[in-house]
């Protein structure tokens, strides 16, 4: 989302995006933090399951007991964040990123919050460029002194994190 708001995305041959793919915390495992799409997709699965399978009563009966754990409310909450990552992302792109070329706007915000499968997935510079985003390459100096900013805020997170733990 940080990048969608800007005008252009800097990046070297070892820079990735990732995908918009909002993150809740488990209703149960508080520790845990589940993709929102992950309720999605199980519903699709458990419904795609029922329509092909040859017995839909032992389809049902095998899915009832999974949609019987899925609060409604819970599962609204998750399609409204869903929702708000679209919305957000498409004013975001259109504020800035893809001003210029507002048609691409509903594509790229489509590709980003539906378009991936998981949340780690890497989206380098040449597949960002693919998508219609501005991407400045980084190389030489300019991505020397990245990757030594880089290295220098690593090693101030990690000695912060060990200061902490004292």
């Amino acid at each position: 989302m940080v990048v969608l708001g800007a005008d252009e995305v800097v990046m070297g041959p070892i820079s990735e995006l990732g995908p918009i793919d909002p993150l809740v915390k488990h209703p149960v495992y508080k520790d845990l933090w589940i993709p929102v799409q992950a309720i999605r997709h199980c519903i699709e699965y458990l419904q795609r399951s029922i329509a092909q399978s040859p017995d839909p009563q032992i389809a049902t009966s095998i899915a009832g007991p999974v949609l019987n754990k899925l609060d409604p409310w819970l599962i609204g909450d998750y399609e409204k964040s869903l929702k708000a990552s679209h919305q957000y992302a498409e004013a975001l792109l259109s504020r800035y990123m893809l001003k210029d070329n507002p048609s691409r706007v509903r594509q790229v915000t489509e590709a980003l919050t539906e378009g991936y499968f998981s949340h780690g997935y890497p989206i380098g510079r040449y597949e960002a460029k693919e998508l219609g985003l501005h991407v400045t390459e980084a190389e030489g100096e300019l991505w020397d002194i990245i990757w030594e900013l880089y290295l220098g805020y690593t090693k101030l997170l990690n000695n912060d994190q060990y200061d902490d733990q004292d």
